[in-house]
């Protein structure tokens, strides 16, 4: 389950719907072995001449494998929404669902999978089978068509009409699962129904990778701004982090002489803007994991830009004048009150990394009054240099 899911919906959803991943392997695996089960008994014969037919005893098998094999899931789902239910005020229910349904989909699917290869081979192997299909089959689509989502930014959302295709796709499965029948006497005069569920199978294949499932959310009608020196707007949904933002703020209040705040930030996705690809959601801020790192490299990179705001950044470039990245990180240091970031950055020139260098060794050892001197001094020198 993700790290902090508690006290956001979209999150809670994600927690809810992580289980389904490692569930819904366990779940082909036993539904092979359900499945299966008069076979390796060696009850075919016994079972045949019953009154109720071997059709409708196989159907009911079938959909109570389907609820047993769903309780564990569901269970681990009404835990989370519970916890969620009395520590969220925020709203969001209806992504909490969304990705819970997606896990639904998930287990169902698996266990239907499963089921057939029981069906149709030994026991034993399809059990084994099922297993290591349902899993290779699900490290492929995960990513490529989010068939399970991995995390729950509330920008994000399922999409309810690729859910609904998918869904229609699985009920049109079950349907053909349970009105084909375990075996068949094949002649000429009768059409080899037992292909019906493969081709089921293959149409659901098709819905899962026709679209992904996960698409941008609009931007709220009514974001959360919290009036300050900085107004930062955030999703409702992340109401919980609004204390963290609150105290950020009143630390980049105190910062040296030279410094400009900018007036407003806007989380990721809370504004669209019209590029040449198309409408495409932008934002100052990502605080979707809730890590005060990474508020703080928005927070940093937008004081940075509005300090310098109409400089020429071409000749700083082309002179390699990197203070203005060695200004940057010393914000973040000093926002976080820690002497590292606590994630790393690959690909960064030796320039890039010299002058992060030379702000951790004036964060760290330098007295307070030594760093507000270098912080306006470099910050003077910059302005003459490129800002006219």
């Amino acid at each position: 389950m993700p790290g902090d899911w508690t006290g956001i919906w979209p999150e809670a959803g994600i927690a809810a719907q992580t289980p389904a991943f490692f569930l819904s392997v366990v779940a082909a695996g036993a539904a092979a072995w359900i499945s299966g089960s008069s076979r390796r008994h060696r009850m075919e014969e016994q079972i045949a001449p019953m009154r109720v037919s071997a059709r409708r005893q196989e159907a009911v098998r079938f959909l109570v494998t389907h609820v047993l094999l769903l309780v564990p899931y569901l269970s681990t789902a009404a835990v989370t929404y519970v916890i969620s239910l009395v520590t969220i005020s925020a709203p969001g229910q209806h992504l909490w669902l969304g990705y819970m349904l997606m896990g639904v989909l998930v287990m169902v699917l698996a266990t239907t999978w499963g089921w057939l290869a029981g069906r149709h081979l030994s026991p034993v192997f399809s059990a084994l089978l099922a297993l290591l299909t349902w899993f290779l089959f699900l490290a492929y689509v995960s990513d490529r068509a989010e068939f399970i989502a991995s995390s729950g930014p509330p920008w994000r959302t399922p999409d309810a009409a690729v859910m609904l295709m998918r869904a229609a796709a699985v009920v049109l499965l079950l349907a053909v699962v349970v009105a084909t029948p375990r075996t068949f006497a094949v002649s000429p005069s009768k059409p080899r129904v037992q292909l019906l569920p493969g081709v089921a199978l293959g149409l659901v294949i098709i819905a899962i990778l026709g679209q992904k499932g996960i698409v941008d959310r609009a931007p709220p009608q009514r974001a959360l701004c919290l009036p300050d020196r900085i107004v930062v707007c955030l999703w409702p949904e992340h109401e919980k982090f609004a204390p963290m933002i609150k105290g950020m703020v009143a630390r980049a209040e105190g910062l040296p002489n030279g410094f400009v705040l900018p007036a407003r930030l806007h989380e990721y996705g809370i504004q669209v803007v019209d590029t040449p690809y198309g409408r495409q959601q932008t934002g100052d801020i990502d605080i979707s994991e809730g890590r005060a790192s990474a508020l703080a490299v928005g927070l940093a990179s937008a004081i940075t830009s509005t300090t310098f705001d109409g400089c020429d950044w071409d000749a700083m470039a082309e002179k390699n004048e990197y203070t203005p990245d060695a200004l940057r990180r010393w914000l973040e240091l000093h926002l976080t009150e820690t002497d590292s970031p606590d994630y790393t950055t690959f690909g960064a020139s030796g320039q890039l990394h010299a002058a992060w260098a030379l702000a951790a060794q004036v964060y760290t050892e330098r007295s307070s009054r030594e760093q507000q001197t270098w912080v306006t001094t470099e910050i003077t020198r910059l302005r003459h240099a490129y800002c006219g």
